[in-house]
């Protein structure tokens, strides 16, 4: 039968901060997110961009040839905002394709970035911060 059992952690602190240590974790993969997502943009994305659409954009006079990238308003408005990733509307349009345009995933987060945040929530947990 066991007597006594030793806790080395505090379930009333674990209670009164899980928030806190999710939020902030959280904020640290949004962050994450945010980079990557933007990195992604101007690496370039596959499909390329059709012949027709260069022809359209250097006509208008504008130069470049990489998908989401004619007028840097989806680039730019990709934040990291209290541990979420935001960006302009038609972002997702673009990341799951319509119409007659194809998919292009862009949002991405680094898998092992992904574990580091599970793992740091964990330990934080354990800690009973």
């Amino acid at each position: 039968m066991i007597k006594k059992i030793n806790v080395n952690f505090s379930f009333s602190s674990i209670t009164r901060n899980i928030s806190k240590i999710i939020d902030k974790n959280m904020e640290v993969g949004a962050e994450e997110s945010a980079r990557q997502t933007k990195k992604n943009i101007l690496k370039g994305l596959k499909p390329e961009l059709k012949d027709s659409t260069i022809k359209v954009r250097r006509a208008m006079g504008i130069t470049g040839n990489k998908p989401l990238l004619r007028t840097r308003s989806l680039y730019e408005s990709i934040i990291a905002t209290k541990g979420k990733l935001e960006m302009n509307e038609y972002g997702i349009l673009h990341q799951e394709g319509f119409e007659w345009t194809p998919p292009r995933p862009f949002i991405s987060l680094d898998e092992g970035v992904q574990e580091r945040v599970i793992r740091d929530i964990k330990e934080e947990i354990v800690k009973g911060r």
